[in-house]
């Protein structure tokens, strides 16, 4: 099986030309080659500047922030949800296809389309479907190949990567990323983005429901999918 340097070569070869201090970067950014992959191919798409860099890592941070207070431990506890992890994907497949399955086989195929071996992390997560059982590395990584492949994700990741532009985020987070959004949750991301205009303090893991277009937040926690077993199963060409 290929090492990290013969995933780094191939990448320099196919993307970049022989440039010794960005083989650097991706050694101490991307320990499988995953990240370089997934902003190679965006970059190719016009989103981004094919590089990891400070905008990729605010989008990385803040999407943490809003799902777990950045916790790649956090585990929804109740019989509600069955989110984990920073960033709370779903791991019951009760109702088919979880979203945690989903972001894996993403994450699969961009080193199968490179013609690369798939890291035993992401075999193995096939498996027990835990994200808890990732480390934070890999947990962003996966994020990355899961976001960026997700419907109509690239006209915001666009905006968030060329100018860390929040409202591109924030909707983004609403449209793309969460499964249920709310008026509610939308105040709790104002807070986060723009701490002047909602709520300053981060409310975690909430449950937000809709009767008759009032907006109540649940005690009980945890994030609630709008049908996520059937959504997020497409994949770009990359």
């Amino acid at each position: 099986m290929a090492g990290l340097s013969d995933i780094i070569n191939f990448i320099r070869e196919k993307f970049s030309g022989d440039d010794r201090e960005e083989t650097e970067v991706i050694e101490e950014s991307s320990p499988s080659g995953l990240t370089e992959l997934v902003l190679r191919s965006a970059h190719k798409r016009g989103v981004g500047s094919g590089k990891e860099d400070s905008n990729v890592s605010f989008l990385v941070d803040t999407i943490g922030q809003l799902e777990s207070k950045n916790n790649p431990l956090a585990e929804y506890k109740g019989p509600e949800s069955s989110a984990k992890g920073e960033f709370q994907w779903l791991t019951n497949d009760a109702k088919g296809q979880p979203s945690i399955v989903t972001a894996l086989n993403r994450a699969e195929r961009y080193f199968n389309k490179a013609d690369l071996p798939v890291p035993s992390w992401i075999t193995d997560a096939k498996e027990h479907r835990d994200p808890t059982l990732l480390n934070k590395q890999q947990q962003k990584e996966l994020f990355l190949a899961d976001i960026f492949e997700r419907d109509n994700s690239d006209s915001y990741l666009k905006n968030v990567l060329a100018s860390r532009d929040r409202q591109a985020l924030k909707d983004l987070y609403m449209n793309v990323w969460h499964t249920k959004p709310s008026r509610r949750l939308s105040t709790y991301t104002d807070g986060v983005l723009f701490p002047a205009a909602g709520l300053e303090e981060p409310l975690g893991m909430a449950s937000y429901e809709v009767e008759d277009e009032i907006i109540t937040a649940s005690a009980k926690g945890g994030r609630v999918e709008r049908d996520p077993y059937n959504n997020y199963n497409t994949q770009r060409t990359i």
